[in-house]
């Protein structure tokens, strides 16, 4: 009886040690982790916002060599596209040159049928087109399509828009022009169909 009463108290003894071991294992355990203190971590903190700044970055500029190289591809892209235009245009005004070198006789006939259609039709009617061919070209809103028709140009032979250029052209050509018109009608109008001019002259006033 005293030997088994004897054991249990052993075992008893063995079982609350236990516990108190492991409690006191935790401490070391704590201090092999110490916690981190406040300094640390606000270090960390600027490590990581350098990371994310260096990051992003190394992103913009990739994006923006993606978007450079883009616009590059497209700048070539209208420079070969102007100069296969000027290539074609200049090849198509030769054959032009050449076709009226040889067929001299098929614009005889074609200057012969529209001198005919013009010369049949009424002075009023030939004064109402000489009114919209200055008005077309020499008028009050003939700037606009000058303009629109740089812009055309430009755009075909792939050169960048020149703003001061089209200025200048549109305030030096249509006057040219307009000279040339009036030098026309004075010199060539009134000598060949009299009555037309006096319309064209009445309708302007």
């Amino acid at each position: 009886m005293i030997k088994s009463i004897v054991l249990e108290q052993a075992q008893e003894k063995q079982e609350t040690s236990a516990p108190k071991k492991t409690a006191s294992e935790k401490p070391e355990e704590s201090t092999n982790n110490p916690k981190k203190t406040g300094s640390e971590q606000s270090e960390e903190r600027t490590v990581n916002a350098k990371k994310t700044a260096s990051e992003q970055s190394e992103e913009l500029e990739k994006l923006i060599q993606e978007e450079s190289v883009k616009i590059l591809k497209r700048f070539n892209a209208e420079s070969l596209d102007g100069v296969k235009n000027l290539l074609a245009d200049i090849t198509a005004a030769f054959v032009f040159y050449l076709f009226l070198l040889s067929g001299r006789k098929e614009l005889e006939t074609i200057k012969e049928f529209l001198d005919e259609v013009l010369y049949s039709l009424n002075d009023n009617a030939k004064a109402f087109l000489i009114i919209i061919a200055t008005d077309t070209f020499v008028g009050f809103h003939s700037s606009e399509g000058w303009d629109a028709l740089l812009t055309v140009l430009f755009s075909h032979f792939g050169l960048p828009e020149n703003k001061i250029l089209a200025q200048s052209f549109i305030s030096t050509v249509p006057v040219f022009l307009d000279g040339l018109f009036k030098f026309w009608i004075f010199q060539y109008l009134t000598q060949a169909s009299p009555a037309t001019a006096t319309i064209y002259r009445e309708m302007n006033e």
